[in-house]
């Protein structure tokens, strides 16, 4: 998609300008989900800050998160949550970041601040966030294509993809602004979403005279082919590569697709993934959506990351979601240290009639993956393994101070495997007959918040390496 190409021409600009070295605001690390930042005090003090990238970027801004307490500078990176149109951009994003940042704590703003501006001037912004939101400008591309034709005055505009600012959307079947030819290269152009006009505004003071307008085939029919004329065929060859880039980004469901099975996903876990997609789109519209933006973007990717991991492949572990909800997992976790006690005991569990592996319960919040999941055990009862009463486990991973937004679920439940066999977890044959009685999730909440309670006080202690 031309948004992630932009995205990514973005992300360059920023680490070009706020290296490592720079005195003020310094881009740690960047992608295209997440962006680690940091802004320097006057006393040196690192604020770390980190903005997370969703799927239905840019119609929403990124979601933003810094590791400090200081209350006034949560409040800056929560304003960033409220913007909309151009300020969604990643680069006015920092750019409003910085200023606040600089104006709350009395520092003079960088001179280079405006060097990240300079991309957002040239008007296509506001319209790839406005196409994201709505599929009606190819309604009203239409109806201008049908008042062009009906006038003999109307200048000349060649809308075509540029392929450097990529700004383009995929969602709508408008076209961005042309750089091609001698007088298109100096003037920029837009056709509005909401009127039959069309809008042109020219850069270093030129004016197209000519007559024609002539457009790409935007919505995958003949008839602009078939009228466009001699001027068309002037334009063909060069236009062809963006011809065919406009289509592509036009299907992007079904590219979607492509993908997850080149990705080695079966059709089964393909078809799981896009019944969540609609769930999640279901919701929206009736305006009822379930968890957060960034939770929700976060948990299908590592819903598909676990389906394509090995240890899913293998058998090491089993997921399914609850009621088809993405915030709450339930996960069957064979040991696959056949050398283990707890091993040998699901073994003999299954032999008089049980299950053998240990089913875990995983529930996400809003805050995911900013805050850890919930994990409890549901299945068997154990004993050891530093499992607590009530099912849940005594792990610092587990907790805001040890947890991590770059930890995987796949990592985790690795972890906790290597726990239980660690801590030398045995099935509690008598407790296993009626595990409810035993494991709830009341139980293991109270449980754990007594557990940290006691930790903030007294510290987590370290195993030494030679014990693992």
């Amino acid at each position: 998609m031309a948004c992630l190409n932009k995205l990514k021409s973005d992300i360059r600009r920023l680490e070009s300008v706020y290296k490592l070295d720079h005195p003020r605001f310094r881009v740690i690390s960047a992608n295209v989900d997440e962006i680690c930042c940091c802004f320097i005090l006057s006393n040196s003090r690192q604020v770390v800050i980190h903005a997370n990238i969703t799927e239905v970027y840019p119609a929403c801004p990124p979601v933003w998160f810094s590791e400090t307490d200081d209350a006034s500078i949560g409040n800056v990176v929560e304003t960033l949550s409220a913007t909309s149109g151009s300020n969604n951009y990643i680069l006015e994003q920092v750019r409003i970041l910085i200023t606040e940042l600089c104006r709350i704590n009395s520092l003079p703003i960088p001179e280079d601040l405006e060097q990240i501006r300079a991309v957002e001037n040239n008007g296509l912004a506001n319209n790839i966030v406005n196409n994201s939101k709505t599929t009606a400008s190819s309604r009203n591309n239409n109806n201008f294509r049908n008042a062009s034709r009906d006038s003999s005055h109307s200048p000349e505009v060649i809308c075509i993809d540029d392929d450097d600012d990529g700004a383009h959307s995929a969602s709508n079947g408008s076209c961005p602004p042309s750089a091609h030819g001698a007088a298109s290269a100096s003037s920029s152009h837009t056709c509005s979403n909401g009127s039959d006009n069309f809008v042109s505004s020219t850069a270093h003071g030129h004016t197209l005279h000519d007559d024609n307008v002539i457009e790409i085939d935007d919505d995958n029919d003949d008839d602009d082919d078939e009228e466009g004329g001699d001027g068309e065929e002037a334009e063909g060859e060069e236009d062809d590569d963006d011809v065919d880039d406009i289509h592509i980004e036009m299907d992007d469901e079904p590219q979607q697709a492509l993908k997850s099975k080149e990705d080695g996903l079966s059709s089964e876990h393909c078809a799981t993934l896009e019944r969540l997609r609609q769930i999640q789109r279901d919701s929206h519209m009736k305006g009822s959506p379930y968890g957060s933006v960034q939770a929700t973007d976060r948990l299908m990717k590592e819903l598909r990351e676990v389906y394509k991991s090995d240890s899913y492949k293998s058998g090491i572990f089993t997921v399914d979601l609850v009621d088809d909800s993405l915030y709450e997992w339930h996960i069957k976790l064979t040991i696959a240290d056949k050398d283990s006690q707890l091993h040998q005991d699901l073994k003999q569990l299954k032999e008089r009639g049980g299950n053998d592996h240990v089913l875990l319960n995983l529930l996400y919040n809003d805050s995911y993956p900013f805050t850890p999941p919930f994990v409890r055990i549901v299945y068997p009862v154990l004993t050891g393994g530093y499992v607590l009463s009530g099912g849940a486990i005594c792990m610092e991973l587990l907790t805001k101070q040890g947890w991590s937004s770059a930890y995987t679920i796949e990592a985790l439940i690795m972890q906790i495997a290597a726990t239980l066999v660690k801590g030398k977890a045995r099935v509690s044959h008598s407790g296993t007959k009626n595990p409810s009685a035993t494991y709830s999730l009341q139980r293991a909440q109270q449980t754990f918040r007594s557990l940290v309670q006691i930790h903030e006080k007294n510290g987590w202690y370290t195993p030494p390496k030679a014990d693992g």
